[in-house]
């Protein structure tokens, strides 16, 4: 009775190792973004009320299942974002244009949230510059 019981627990401690480390491996093994440059953009001087500028930010989805950007934003009014909508495979490229419409004067240096199913669940981009 007593090897039954023991036989009984091995058996179940060895399904719940095995099952939660198949979860562990799949969530190492997701996607991925990577990005072939650097995260943040310098814009340099604009005049105000003059031409909006775009920045593209290039990554690779470097993992073993597709990528999806859920959302993508700012706190400022001033920057439009545009992201891929479909799904970006493994060892696919996708894009992230970050465009700034020069309306208030002064510095400025903004976050650019990335919503996706990476780990973490979050990214942050930066564009700064100064609006004379």
């Amino acid at each position: 009775m007593k090897k039954s019981i023991a036989l009984v627990i091995t058996l179940f401690v060895l399904a719940t190792a095995t099952v939660f480390g198949q979860s562990d491996a799949a969530v190492k093994g997701g996607p991925q973004m990577t990005f072939t440059g650097a995260m943040s953009h310098d814009f340099g001087e604009f005049v105000r009320g003059g031409e909006s500028r775009s920045h593209t930010f290039e990554f690779v989805n470097d993992g073993t299942a597709p990528l999806v950007v859920v959302k993508a934003s700012s706190s400022c009014r001033c920057i439009s974002v545009d992201y891929p909508r479909r799904p970006v495979p493994p060892q696919g490229k996708g894009k992230i244009v970050v465009t700034y419409d020069p309306k208030d004067e002064g510095v400025f240096n903004k976050g650019v949230h990335l919503q996706s199913n990476i780990e973490g669940g979050t990214l942050t981009l930066f564009v700064k510059g100064v609006v004379k």
